[in-house]
This record gives structure tokens, C-alpha cells and sequence, in this order.
């Protein structure tokens, strides 16, 4: 019978696999980081002090960004660096231990059951959403080609319709010069 952390540090290496993820594009902390103590090395743990730094960055750099009032976006309400909770090793530790002394490996394998079909439940919705979205991509492709299309033909339809006008225009200025010449002329015959 497998431990729950070997089942745990299998579970977290077998999500890389790149069909079932997602990329958050943006800066972000290096995953070594921000590893949780999961047992499967004694040197991961969670370093608060990159946390806090990183929190004071991020907090720094949103207060520097000019706020729009006219912006059609709400708001967003502001948080103060002394509201956010900031999880330490103690936290973690001092669960991890309440948790394996109260719980029997039973419990415990019933935990680690319930956390595998949640991530599975959760793999297939991420699945299924990345469907969706390939789906709502593609109509917008198509939508984005047709626009270019019709854009493309009006610019033709503007195009002959200048050279429409520049040929009125010469055709009255024309009509103008021969007005002239055939009055002139009926003044001199007169």
C-alpha cells in the first residue's frame, strides 16, 4: 500500500503533461519558490520572506498604476499588505502533523482517494473548457476572415467609386468648357 506522500509527489509530478494545462502569461515566482513541503524532498519547503517580497512588489506596482476614472471597469476594492495572509512553514508543519495524529490511514487513504477523483473531475473540466475555447477560437478566426473580406471589398467599392467620381467631375468640367465654347461662339455668330 502506497503512503499518501508518494501517492501526493506523484500526483503533483504527473501534472505536466501539456495537453491537460493551461500557461498564465506574466511574471511570476520561479516554482522552487514556492514549493510546498510535500515529503518528497526535506530541502522543499515555502519561503516566506520570497512570498512577502513578492507581495510587496506586486503591491507597490499596482499603487503606481495611474487609476482611470472613466474606465468601464468597477474599482477593484484596495487591500492593504497587513490584510493578506501570508502561509508559513510553522503553518504547514503543525497541520501536516494534527493531521496525520488525528486521522487513521484509512481516513487518510480515503482523503488521498477523494483529492485523486476531485483532480480527475477537475482534469476533465479543464479538458473540456480547452475544447470550448479551441471551438470559440476558431468561429472567431472564420468571423475575422469574413470581416477582412467584406472590408476588403468595400475598399474596392471605394476605390471604383472614386475613380467614378474623378470621371463626373472631368465629364462636367468637359461639359463646362464646351457650355463656354458653344456660347462663345453663338455670341460671335450673333
Amino acid at each position: 500500500m502506497a503512503t499518501a506522500n508518494s501517492i501526493a509527489c506523484s500526483l503533483l509530478q504527473n501534472e505536466s503533461d501539456d495537453e491537460e494545462s493551461f500557461v498564465v502569461l506574466g511574471h511570476s515566482l520561479p516554482p522552487e519558490s514556492l514549493s510546498v513541503d510535500c515529503g518528497c524532498e526535506p530541502s522543499e519547503s515555502l519561503n516566506s520572506t520570497v512570498v512577502q517580497e513578492s507581495l510587496k512588489l506586486t503591491s507597490n506596482a499596482l499603487s503606481q498604476l495611474p487609476v482611470s476614472t472613466t474606465s468601464s471597469f468597477p474599482s477593484l476594492p484596495k487591500v492593504e499588505h497587513h490584510d493578506l495572509v501570508i502561509p508559513s512553514e510553522e503553518n504547514y508543519s503543525n497541520h501536516s502533523i494534527q493531521s496525520s495524529v488525528d486521522l487513521g490511514p484509512d481516513e487518510i487513504q480515503q482523503k488521498v482517494d477523494s483529492l485523486v477523483k476531485e483532480n480527475i473531475k477537475l482534469k476533465e473540466t479543464l479538458h473540456q473548457n480547452n475544447l470550448a475555447m479551441k471551438k470559440q477560437y476558431d468561429t472567431l478566426m472564420l468571423w475575422q476572415a469574413d470581416v477582412q473580406k467584406v472590408h476588403q471589398s468595400h475598399k474596392e467599392k471605394f476605390a471604383e467609386t472614386k475613380r467614378f467620381i474623378e470621371n463626373v467631375s472631368k465629364f462636367a468640367d468637359m461639359n463646362v468648357i464646351i457650355n463656354k465654347s458653344f456660347l462663345f461662339f453663338n455670341k460671335m455668330c450673333s
